[in-house]
């Protein structure tokens, strides 16, 4: 049965069915047979993918099976708005399936699982070769694998000790921090270097988590100290496992006074040396210096005997520990009855100077006495807390109950941060040569010599 009309539908028995606009006036079946439309002229047919495709000089549509009542497109301005809209609605339906399998990452997170496990496999079940070719093949796949797939081979790279260098420094730089994450904090494959260029990238959060590994070269410690950042520095002091080096400790010791709360983590750890513990002890809070004074200085015979071979003229240490016929033919009595009266005669023109609360008197007389530099002199005296001028109370021979009254009028003129029963127990717990080994560092650090020689931050100033 054929009918005339302007307008007619062909449709074909394949997924796809196309209508044609076409201004012959001559009758055509209503459906045409796939063998049909490929007879039919003017029509260039093409097949492609399953899909019977229509071009002619005339304008074309596709219309989807599942509409089977087609909409016969109007002439004019509404036919093309219809032709358009069907356009729109199959390249929306192709780019969602499309879209699908690239966010399907069943086979790609297979692929790195099996790749994963030829690398983890023990020597005798793969060989050499299989191993590196799956290294490389994993590296072909890593652009296209989805994150869980990722921060799996991670995981397993970071537990393996000779893991391979390549895959290593593919992720340690991935954008994803939670991917690079395992490898920076616990991986043994990853070197040193590489450690330190990561640092040297300035990437904040990643030098956090390299502060925080399980094994930390004193080199990559101290490439973490250079920036200067305190949380870089809080993370690092905080983990036992990493190693400080001499740099890396005068370092932190320079951020420590501005970063009060460092001081605390800093003077506990066993790397810290006696030099930077004392150089810290003027910016430390009173517990911080009962500790140090307690943990740093040595009650030993041997070391005030050095410092006077060391310094000819300091007759403090002599005083105390010397003995024996001198120059003149004095006898040991009348020598020892000479020192005792010498002793007492500074311990009273400083016990008569504390009274006073002259400061600048006293600040003279422990640089003479004690034979150290004016600024550290200086320091002693003019310190808020106290507890540097009861060191030198002790190292000088001023006993016990003139320091205490001679301490009250101190206080009552020049009012100290630390009590005066605190400054009571410190003077009654150090020794002499706890003290005269304290004197013996701020005086070296002063004079910048000694383990000051070489610095690396600024001693100006305490």
């Amino acid at each position: 049965m054929l009918e005339e009309s302007s307008k007619k539908e062909v449709r074909t028995k394949v997924p796809w069915a196309v209508v044609i606009n076409t201004s012959s006036e001559a009758s055509q079946p209503d459906t045409i047979e796939c063998d049909d439309v490929k007879a039919n002229e003017p029509a260039a047919i093409q097949e492609e993918d399953g899909e019977i495709l229509l071009a002619s000089d005339e304008e074309v549509a596709v219309v989807p099976e599942h509409q089977e009542d087609a909409v016969e497109p109007e002439a004019g301005a509404e036919g093309e708005d219809a032709l358009d809209a069907a356009d729109t609605s199959s390249e929306d339906v192709a780019s969602d399936e499309a879209s699908e399998d690239a966010e399907s990452p069943e086979c790609d997170d297979a692929v790195v699982r099996a790749l994963t496990d030829v690398l983890i496999a023990p020597d005798g079940m793969v060989q050499p070769q299989e191993r590196a070719f799956a290294v490389d093949l994993l590296l072909q796949v890593m652009d296209y694998a989805s994150s869980k797939a990722k921060h799996h081979l991670c995981d397993r790279l970071s537990n393996m000790p000779n893991a391979p260098a390549s895959l290593v420094a593919r992720f340690i730089n991935d954008p994803d921090l939670k991917i690079s994450e395992a490898l920076l904090l616990r991986a043994s494959c990853v070197t040193d270097a590489e450690l330190i260029s990561v640092v040297e990238a300035g990437d904040t959060q990643r030098s956090v988590l390299i502060a925080r590994r399980q094994h930390l070269s004193s080199a990559v410690s101290t490439a973490l100290t250079k920036s200067g950042d305190p949380a870089l520095a809080r993370a690092l002091v905080k983990n036992p496992c990493a190693k400080l080096g001499l740099e890396a400790i005068q370092r932190l010791a320079a951020m420590a006074p501005v970063h009060m709360d460092l001081m605390e983590l800093l003077v506990i750890r066993t790397e810290m040396t006696t030099g930077c513990a004392l150089h810290l002890f003027w910016s430390m809070p009173a517990k911080e210096r009962a500790y140090v004074l307690g943990r740093f200085l040595a009650d030993v015979q041997v070391l005030p005997q050095i410092i006077v071979m060391s310094k000819p003229g300091a007759d403090l240490v002599a005083t105390a520990l010397r003995s024996g016929s001198g120059a003149g033919g004095r006898s040991e009595d009348d020598q020892s009855g000479q020192r005792q009266t010498t002793s007492k005669q500074k311990a009273a023109a400083l016990v008569e100077a504390l009274e006073a609360a002259d400061a600048d008197k006293l600040s003279h007389l422990i640089g003479e006495f004690a034979q150290v530099e004016s600024a550290a002199a200086d320091w002693i005296v003019y310190d808020e807390g106290g507890e540097p001028l009861a060191v030198a109370c002790k190292a000088l021979g001023v006993s016990r109950f003139a320091f205490g009254d001679a301490l009250a009028k101190w206080h009552s003129v020049r009012p100290h941060k630390v009590e005066h029963e605190a400054l009571q127990i410190l003077f009654d717990t150090l020794s002499f040569r706890q003290a005269r080994m304290a004197l013996t560092y701020w005086d070296w650090q002063a004079r910048k010599i000694g383990p000051y020689q070489n610095y690396s931050v600024d001693l100006n100033k305490p």
